[in-house]
Formats: structure tokens, sequence, C-alpha cells
């Protein structure tokens, strides 16, 4: 049996050795009755999603150019990026280690999602297509999903007939938790959490945690910044929307933990993005084999840009290997970074499908 230090001991006979003098003393003295937490209103639910939904809809469109760490099996060391995100379902992020070796390309848009990471053991990556109502395949793991990443901007809405079925526990006199339980298109039961500073509604964290409780994935919130929105038919604005200043973001699948420290720089809010940047790239040029997860499932009938299926298993897709970068990672930069002039964006490997002047428009 392990030696508990002394502090532990004292602590917890601490309680004992009171209530064991009040009970001796003449005087009849007790100590006063512990105060449990205090309450939580359900109403807070309303609020809290009211805000973050109120401030989604300020944002159309997300361009930045994040400055990465990533911590992982098989990818580690610093990294730099592109992120677009535009509504209802375009996302995407390009990372790129030094000397532009791509390293990483997850993105999404109406149809479905790809999630490509470097991976020269198993040499495959998967994609999913989304069915009429928005669903991936069934059996799709939650971190493959582009969604989780755009949630952690902030940049998705919340449905409203959500609010009244989300669970409000606290967890300090400052902290609540937002609990809404979920099930998956293959009828498996999650939740997505959210942990909110209880003054500001600002949130801190945002979860996902599996079927019996454990944690799939978070994005922790270090710091916001508030971004000008840009003038409408030549009317400047005050408005402004807020974002993350730095996100942690944490991933567990088949047993493996990817954590990405992201500093969000350079965005711009609300631009017109070709639809060219948000196809799917085209990673069979490098040897790569693409896997359809859901391709025994119709085709959605609106499509944004080629598409090319097999019928190929499932694989147990890696995260990658090492992206042969210092094995200690560096810090992320201090300092918030406003909104600038759009500039032309730091191009990706020659040998990407889609490069990053598809930001402009070209291919």
């Amino acid at each position: 049996m392990p030696r508990r230090p002394l502090w532990i001991i004292a602590l917890a006979l601490a309680p004992w050795a009171v209530g064991c003098r009040a009970f001796n003393d003449s005087s009849g003295l007790k100590p006063p009755p512990a105060l449990g937490p205090r309450g939580v209103d359900q109403s807070v639910a309303a609020e809290v999603v009211g805000k973050l939904n109120a401030n989604a809809l300020k944002v159309t469109s997300l361009k930045a150019k994040p400055e990465v760490s990533l911590s992982g099996k098989r990818l580690g060391g610093a990294v730099h990026g592109l992120l677009a995100v535009q509504t209802p379902r375009d996302f995407r992020l390009q990372l790129e280690a030094m000397g532009g070796r791509s390293v990483a390309d997850l993105g999404s848009n109406r149809d479905g999602f790809w999630f490509w990471t470097q991976d020269k053991e198993s040499m495959q990556y998967p994609v999913g297509r989304y069915d009429a109502d928005g669903n991936p395949p069934p059996g799709v793991p939650l971190t493959y999903q582009p969604d989780f990443f755009a949630e952690a901007l902030g940049l998705r809405e919340i449905p409203a007939a959500a609010v009244a079925r989300m669970k409000v526990e606290r967890i300090d006199p400052t902290t609540i938790k937002l609990i809404q339980s979920l099930k998956s298109p293959g009828g498996e039961s999650f939740s997505k959490v959210l942990i909110v500073d209880e003054a500001t509604k600002q949130v801190r964290e945002r979860q996902i945690r599996g079927p019996d409780g454990g944690l799939m994935a978070s994005a922790k919130v270090t710091g916001t910044q508030s971004i000008r929105l840009p003038a409408v038919e030549g009317e400047v604005t005050s408005d402004t929307a807020t974002l993350p200043r730095k996100l942690t973001l944490m991933m567990l699948q088949g047993g493996e933990k990817l954590t990405l420290l992201v500093d969000l720089r350079e965005i711009t809010l609300n631009d017109t993005l070709p639809e060219g940047l948000f196809v799917e790239p085209d990673k069979r040029a490098e040897g790569y084999t693409r896997v359809d997860l859901g391709a025994d499932r119709p085709a959605v009938a609106a499509a944004s840009g080629p598409r090319t299926r097999t019928t190929r298993p499932a694989p147990a897709v890696r995260l990658g290997d090492p992206v042969g970068v210092d094995d200690e990672l560096p810090k992320l930069p201090e300092g918030v970074v406003g909104p600038r002039e759009p500039t032309a964006p730091r191009s990706l490997s020659p040998s990407s499908a889609v490069r990053a002047a598809s930001f402009d428009g070209s291919r």
C-alpha cells in the first residue's frame, strides 16, 4: 500500500478532530454545517446558447493562417497551415512542416468529408459522404469529422430545440457545464459538453464524450479575441465577432492521443471564398489509397466537385508518421493578432492536389 503524504493524512484527520472536540466541549458549540454548491437555474442554458448562436450568425466565412504545435505518437513538432470555414458545412485545414512537406489535410463540404494525414505505413486515408439529412456514415469516429473543429471555433449553431433537453450542472462556484445527450447515425450514444464561465457565459472548453462517459475529444479556449466585421455595401460597422485566441485540441482515437496547440493568426471574416477550395484533394498521385467509409450508401444528389469512389473496407487509419522536426515542441508566440488586409497565403507543397493558391481561386 503506497504511503500517503503527511499533509493528506492531516487533512483527512482534521474534520474528525474538530468533531470530537465539539462533541466533548462542555460549551455545546458545534461546527457550522457545510455549505453545498450553489444551485444553477436551467434558464442559463438558453442564455449561453443564445449568446453562442448570435455570435456564430455573424460569421459566414473565416480565413486564417494558424501556427500549430503537434504532439502525438506519430506526429510531433511545429507546423503552419491554412484554415478556412464557410457556412453551412465547408471546412478546410491544411498543415505542413518546415520545408513545405504536407502533413495533414482535413476538410468537408456539403457532400462529405476527408481526413488525410501523412502515413507511410498504411498509405490510406478515409473519406465519408453525408446522407440527405447531413449525417455521416454509421460507425465513423467523431474525431474524423471536421465539424468538431468548426464547433471549437464557435462557428456552428446549436439547435434551439436542444436547449430544453440540456442538463445543467455546477462544477465549482464560477463554472457550470451544459450536457447535450445525442446518438450517432449508427445508434451509439455520446454527449457534447460545454464548460462555461457562469459570469461571462463564455465557453472555456468543449468536449465529446463516449457512451461510457469517457473523453473522446476536447477543445480548450485560452483567451478570446474580438474581430471587427467587414463593411457591408460600403457601410463600416463597429460590430465584432468573438473568436478563440488560442485553442488546445485533443483527440483520442484507437488508443492514440493527438494534441494540437493552435494559435489563430491573420483572421479575415466574411470574404467570398472560392468553391474550389473545398473540393476533396486527390492523394492517389502520391501513392495513397482513398477509402470510402460509406461506399454502400447512395450519393448525395448535389455534388460540389469531382468524386472517385472505391469499395474497399474501412481500414484502421493511423494519424501519420513523425514530421521530422525537433522533439521538444516550441512554445507558441504570445500576442494577439487582429484582422489584417487579405494577403496571398503561403503555398503548400507542389505535390498537394489542392494548393494554397485555391484561396484566391486558382488550382
